[in-house]
């Protein structure tokens, strides 16, 4: 099955406020898994995302190309944990979406450190969007390298120090920043009732002071017998945004809330609980589409043209977590 290469050499990052430069960029994802799945063609057949040299050549040919050295810049490695990207088809539309984590260690004469933790999503919805996936993730990497703009680097490293081979397989414990006291707002303080309308409204811990955020709970509805079957007694949230006067307000461009007690986020059109571990939250919501299942059920189709129906059969993959529909 043909590959959809994705092409980052002429995408543009812009950080004015940078204090670093990055001198490589590292796969650290478990497994290292294909990035994902687009549909091209007018009978929208499923490619997977490949690197044409590999995501680490890339991505650091990007980074050092838009941010080049400066004597003052602090010298950090981006490891990835996570990058995905992917299309939704929904009628006459696409909506294309991507997500970034990862760890930054600064460069240091003994080895390498860890400084923190970063992430981004974004999405984008238009008729075809495939040719977004590129701009998407050079946005993913300016959003993550933004989080250090406010980094105290005087603040003392924790941990031992790393070879650049570790980086990959390293579990980093708190931050020297969260510890001192001096990170974001969210990680020293309780968080405050109301609605974030960005991320970093959620740092600070300043949600809009003239929105709150009414909740009950829902049952699943929705996607085909087997899919409701499964999610039978899993409740949903359900969340309407309200201003002063008790209004409904639109919640597309709410990053998330917070009761005082628990804080949410919203991730494709669902609210999840956020839970904190060290000084930084996770969030465990609905599973995305399968990639490798994806894969397999195209290469699967080109087989049976071909007069190879049993391909997927002998090919002893596990695709428990396939998609239902």
């Amino acid at each position: 099955m043909a590959q959809y290469y994705l092409d980052v050499r002429y995408q543009r990052i812009n950080l004015p406020s940078r204090t670093v430069h990055v001198e490589q960029v590292v796969d650290g994802r478990p497994g290292k898994p294909l990035i994902g799945m687009v549909y091209r063609g007018l009978d929208n057949r499923s490619k997977p995302v490949m690197f044409r040299r590999g995501l680490e050549a890339e991505l650091t040919d990007l980074l050092r190309q838009q941010l080049p050295a400066r004597p003052d810049d602090h010298a950090i490695v981006l490891c990835l944990r996570q990058l995905r990207v992917g299309e939704q088809l929904n009628g006459l539309t696409e909506k294309a979406s991507a997500d970034l984590a990862a760890d930054v260690y600064e460069h240091l004469p003994d080895g390498y450190h860890f400084v923190r933790s970063v992430s981004a999503h974004t999405s984008s919805r238009a008729l075809e969007t495939t040719s977004l996936h590129a701009e998407h993730v050079a946005l993913l990497l300016q959003k993550c390298l933004e989080q250090l703009t406010t980094h105290n680097w005087a603040e003392r490293t924790t941990g031992p120090a790393l070879t650049l081979a570790q980086l990959p397989t390293d579990v980093p414990t708190t931050s020297a920043t969260a510890t001192a006291g001096t990170g974001p707002a969210i990680l020293r303080e309780f968080p405050r009732p109301g609605v974030y309308y960005t991320f970093e409204q959620f740092l600070a811990n300043t949600p809009a002071p003239e929105l709150s955020a009414s909740t009950d709970i829902v049952a699943f509805g929705f996607g085909p017998p087997q899919a409701r079957l499964l999610w039978l007694g899993i409740p949903r949230l359900r969340v309407k945004i309200l201003n002063e006067k008790n209004q409904s307000q639109p919640m597309k461009q709410v990053w998330g809330f917070s009761d005082g007690r628990q804080l949410f986020v919203q991730h494709q059109k669902q609210f999840f609980p956020l839970h904190r571990h060290r000084d930084f939250f996770t969030f465990v919501g609905e599973a995305p589409t399968d990639v490798a299942y994806m894969q397999a059920r195209a290469t699967g189709s080109a087989a049976v043209v071909g007069g190879l129906a049993g391909a997927l059969l002998t090919s002893g993959v596990d695709h428990s977590a396939e998609p239902m529909g």
